[in-house]
C-alpha cells in the first residue's frame, strides 16, 4: 500500500451528479461535479480492504465459539 501512494500522480477522477431541470421527461441539467477522487488513494484503499477480508472471515469463524464459551457455565476446577 505505501508503494502505490508513494507511486501515485496527480491523476483524479471526477464524481459528478446530473439532476433533472423539470418535471418528469424534461431534460437534465448541466452536471455537477461533487468532488475529485485521487486514483492512488483509492487503489491503495482497495488494496488494503482486501488484505482485510482474510482477517475477517477468521473472525467471523472465532466469535461464535467464543459467544458459547462465555454463555455457558463456568467449569470449576477442583483443588488440590
Amino acid at each position: 500500500m505505501i508503494a502505490v501512494l508513494a507511486l501515485a500522480n496527480d491523476f483524479t477522477l471526477p464524481i459528478v451528479a446530473r439532476y433533472m431541470s423539470g418535471p418528469p421527461g424534461s431534460t437534465f441539467a448541466e452536471p455537477i461535479t461533487l468532488l475529485d477522487t485521487p486514483v492512488g488513494l483509492g487503489v491503495a484503499l482497495f488494496l488494503r480492504s482486501i488484505s482485510l477480508l482474510p482477517l475477517l472471515s477468521r473472525i467471523s469463524k472465532v466469535l461464535p465459539s467464543l459467544q458459547r464459551r462465555a454463555n455457558s457455565e463456568p467449569k470449576l476446577l477442583p483443588l488440590g
